[in-house]
């Protein structure tokens, strides 16, 4: 048995950016994807989903067969510090934000045209002096915000993104 590590959040970064066209096998996820660094605005990251069900089907008589399903989504849910950039990442759902008089920025829901969100690629790094571990949810689309606040005064926003089980990777060089 491997001897288990424990992972350190200080050696995790997240970039968000431009999805990757064609994911090539001859390097690593991390040298193919370029995107914002967007690791002082999460508290908390959920990757789920992805599974591939197995259920009976039943036959004629005492009869029953394996119906294999297909790869569910997988679905990312990052956690926010409250207030921090939002605006930004609700525009990854919503589409561009805007610019209002002062320093605000303003996003506004709902579809105002047809394709006004665009996919992104999400890479989730780790490293340390020895190993890597890289996880990439390529053509994923933002599609759940919530907002919760707190009796105690604070703040906590997070947002859902989900891409297809086929466009999702993981690679580490343990050996």
């Amino acid at each position: 048995m491997a001897n288990p590590t424990l992972r350190f959040s200080e050696n995790f970064t997240v970039e968000i950016g431009a999805v990757i066209a064609s994911v090539a096998s001859g390097s690593t996820l991390d040298s193919q994807h370029s995107g914002t660094d967007v690791t002082d605005d999460i508290k908390e990251i959920n990757i789920s989903g992805g599974e591939r069900d197995l259920n009976t089907q039943k036959l004629l008589g005492y009869n029953e067969a394996r119906e294999l399903k297909r790869a569910t989504v997988i679905v990312i849910e990052f956690k926010l510090v409250g207030g921090q950039d939002v605006a930004n990442w609700l525009s990854w759902m919503h589409g561009t934000a805007q610019a209002v008089t002062g320093n605000y920025t303003r996003v506004q829901g709902g579809e105002k045209a047809s394709n006004d969100r665009s996919s992104k690629g999400i890479l989730i790094k780790w490293t340390n002096t020895t190993n890597n571990i890289a996880i990439l949810c390529n053509n994923a689309y933002a599609v759940t915000p919530t907002i919760g606040l707190a009796a105690d005064g604070s703040m906590e926003e997070s947002i859902t993104f989900k891409c297809l089980a086929s466009d999702y990777y993981y690679e580490d060089d343990f050996t």
